[in-house]
């Protein structure tokens, strides 16, 4: 937990499990007790795109059986996760607390219908910004240029993430090792959060 900025920022990890109902209900437990403290909360959700990558229409166009029923249970998971999500962001803006749903901005689940319907109800803003702005460097040193998408219905963070590229050098591929490191925040976007 962080609450240096005056709001409380919670992360739910792999560990805490967002599937879970225990974590739903803590989430939700967390936002009431803060909100009553006058502490706001920003609930920051940055679901696996795995099953929204670009490169699964093609493994799954490609790729055996056993390579479709992978991407099946990474899309089973997102839906499980967005439904729990779905659940928390209700409880958070009912108490007057932020909400932030991060992913990159070609992942496919940006155009779920779950989704969609869910954005266009909560009229949240959409930011987006380069993962290079932020300094993404690749493992050799060049910069990275992830488009990364949010939206939040905290002005303050469409202010602070929206850095865009501005390199005069090229950028790596983001491939390899280098793929890994992607799925991080750079401390320049931890400090922005």
């Amino acid at each position: 937990a962080n609450s240096d900025s005056g709001c409380l920022v919670i992360r739910i990890t792999e560990e805490e499990d967002l599937r879970s109902d225990w974590c739903r209900e803590l989430c939700c437990w967390i936002n009431h007790h803060y909100a009553a403290a006058n502490i706001p909360v920003l609930n920051w959700v940055s679901i696996p795109c795995t099953g929204g990558s670009a490169w699964n229409r093609l493994n799954w166009a490609k790729g055996s059986e056993k390579t479709r029923r992978k991407i099946a249970r990474h899309v089973e998971d997102f839906q499980r996760m967005w439904q729990q999500f779905v659940y928390i962001a209700e409880w958070a803006r009912k108490v007057g607390n932020y909400i932030a749903i991060e992913w990159p901005k070609s992942c496919a689940y940006w155009r779920a219908e779950c989704v969609t319907s869910n954005l266009g109800l909560w009229q949240l803003a959409t930011t987006m910004f380069d993962g290079c702005a932020y300094e993404l460097r690749s493992r050799d040193g060049l910069p990275m240029r992830k488009e990364w998408r949010v939206d939040t219905n905290c002005d303050e963070l469409v202010k602070v993430l929206s850095k865009r590229c501005a390199c005069t050098m090229p950028h790596a591929r983001i491939q390899h090792d280098d793929t890994k490191k992607t799925e991080s925040y750079t401390p320049r976007i931890v400090e922005a959060i």
